[in-house]
């Protein structure tokens, strides 16, 4: 049995009991599925996602898709609609905790019961195989792609900069990527853009580079066509290169930034430091 909210999560339960009483449905973890009781469990699994507690979250996405087989909907498509849902917060849930056969798994499950490609998050199945390392060099070669994603131009683009980069190619790897960053497919691009400043900061230790490549992108920073999490990684990335190039005010500044939109445990590590860093050097002055 999964463990239910202390004291220091109030907020938690108000929160989830206002909603339940909105459909109809309860807050508790059990496993009786109920009035639109679904929706509230995946809401509660995403709540629990963000509270760290795995274990939890995993409990309420599988409630979840039971109560979505027991209750009556008008239409099955609106089931497979449903299911799909909480399959696709399922696999950004298995992506965030490095879980990579888990997100192949249930990305691969969204598009079944949803249809091909309904998945948002197209490039999550590409990196979690890139992080298997199922990959092997030349385009259209790398095994992360699914047939119907492949046929994207952008995406035949992004999958061999994957493939490269995992065999240790990075300028190849770059060029390959900067196709893709700077495409119309904003889903795509910021992808691609995110992963040109991990090959810079991370591979070749470019941080002039990151911070060059990052600005250009000034898409990744934008709060309207960005969601948090993506947001998060960008700012926290160039809060790294600000960092490793000396500018500790602007590298706090985006770190505060980027903890805002996600909790990223580097960025906060990142925080710590800086806010160290600089006390000291105002005590030198």
């Amino acid at each position: 049995m999964a463990s239910t909210p202390g004291s220091g999560s109030s907020a938690f339960g108000a929160t989830l009991q206002v909603a339940a009483s909105i459909m109809g449905s309860d807050n508790q973890l059990s496993d009786e599925p109920g009035h639109n009781s679904y929706v509230l469990d995946d809401v509660t699994a995403q709540v629990w996602v963000q509270m760290g507690n795995n274990s939890n979250a995993e409990q309420k996405f599988r409630e979840a898709l039971t109560d979505i087989e027991h209750i009556p909907f008008s239409e099955e498509a609106q089931r497979d609609e449903a299911m799909a849902t909480v399959y696709d917060h399922m696999a950004e849930f298995a992506r965030r905790n490095s879980q990579f056969l888990s997100t192949i798994v249930y990305y691969d499950a969204a598009n079944v019961v949803g249809g091909i490609n309904h998945s948002s998050a197209q490039h999550l199945k590409c990196w979690a195989y890139n992080h298997l390392k199922h990959f092997f060099g030349g385009r259209g070669g790398v095994r992360a792609g699914d047939p119907a994603v492949l046929r994207q131009h952008a995406v035949v683009s992004l999958l061999p900069g994957q493939g490269v980069r995992g065999l240790g190619a990075m300028d190849p790897a770059l060029s390959e990527f900067a196709l893709v960053a700077d495409s119309a497919d904003n889903y795509l691009r910021v992808g691609a853009a995110i992963e040109m400043s991990l090959i810079y900061g991370s591979k070749k230790r470019d941080f002039a580079g990151e911070l060059v490549s990052l600005n250009r992108h000034a898409y990744l920073f934008d709060a309207q066509m960005q969601p948090p999490v993506d947001l998060a990684i960008s700012f926290n990335n160039r809060c790294h290169a600000y960092m490793e190039l000396g500018e500790l005010e602007k590298a706090l500044q985006d770190c505060t930034t980027s903890l805002k939109y996600d909790h990223i445990p580097d960025a906060l590590h990142k925080q710590q430091e800086l806010m160290r860093r600089l006390a000291v050097n105002a005590k030198s002055f």
